[in-house]
């Protein structure tokens, strides 16, 4: 109700209706995914965050759309999102290093975004050599010369980081 007085002190009343229409907000995040180091030839890290602590949206809460929307490096790593229980799951690739930035998209119901970004290091662990062809058993006479050459032993054994520079 709106009153005018006037100087006389007579009055009127006047009434309005105001409508306020909801607008979709979009979903904010509000705990940011943290960077992380893993050592190369870890197993996957299964639950490394859940999504739903991560994002949030005031119309939705934490009912919310969830896809990896990048990953720069997709040898390095491979980031999943558990849709049972909105996980973000991370498997590292067997004998890679390096590092990869990974955006992860909440979407709400009002396909409305947001973004965060982490970045995993994956650091290189030394790997044994490896013996990658059998040498065949042989038999010699006693007091029989050197054979020369007789294996190169670089077909014989590899190394991950070294290759047959062994």
């Amino acid at each position: 109700v709106i009153r005018a007085t006037d100087s006389g002190a007579l009055t009127v009343n006047d009434t309005i209706v105001e409508t306020v229409n909801p607008v979709n907000d979009a979903p904010v995040v509000v705990s940011a995914l943290p960077d992380t180091t893993v050592n190369e030839d870890n197993p996957t890290i299964s639950a490394f965050r859940d999504l739903n602590d991560v994002f949030s949206d005031v119309e939705d809460g934490t009912a919310l759309g969830f896809t990896v929307f990048d990953n720069d490096t997709p040898t390095l790593l491979t980031p999943t999102i558990n849709g049972a229980d909105s996980t973000l799951d991370l498997a590292i690739t067997e004998n890679e290093t390096g590092t990869a930035t990974i955006v992860i998209r909440a979407t709400d119901s009002g396909a409305l975004p947001v973004d965060d970004t982490l970045t995993v290091t994956v650091t290189a662990l030394s790997d044994p050599p490896a013996a990658v062809s059998a040498m065949p058993d042989t038999t010699v006479n006693e007091d029989t010369p050197t054979i020369p050459a007789y294996r190169d032993l670089n077909d014989v054994f590899s190394d991950v980081e070294d290759g047959t520079a062994l």
